[in-house]
């Protein structure tokens, strides 16, 4: 078989279109299989999705949105790249609210209360 052979008479696919193509049965699958949306979710290939590099108004990028509609938003923001970085700057710019009970209290207080639990 040469690299132009053409298997049971389709035309040879180039990368992208198996990509839309293989989208397309995704969407038809998702909304109706649970334990496919696990899976899907388990095995990486929603994070794989939201990998891809899409032109908006094209056939792929509208099978990637109907992929992401089958699942909660935030499964979804939290496989897209770069919102780990985004969690991380948050959890740096976060001021914690301490309970009124510890608003008295000094950062030697919590000190001292840890060593005297470590020496019990």
């Amino acid at each position: 078989m040469g690299p132009k052979t053409q298997l049971c008479g389709m035309p040879k696919a180039t990368g992208s279109s198996i990509l839309v193509q293989s989208s397309n049965l995704i969407t038809c699958i998702l909304p109706n299989d649970a334990r496919a949306r696990r899976l899907f979710v388990t095995t990486g290939a929603l994070k794989r999705i939201q990998e891809i590099d899409t032109v908006p108004g094209t056939s792929l990028k509208e099978y990637i949105n109907i992929i992401n509609s089958c699942f909660p938003e935030e499964i979804v923001r939290f496989y897209t790249p770069g919102y780990s970085d985004s969690l991380l700057d948050r959890v740096e710019a976060f001021t914690p609210q301490i309970p009124e009970l510890f608003t008295d209290r000094v950062p030697s207080d919590c000190q001292s209360e840890l060593t005297m639990e470590n020496t019990n």
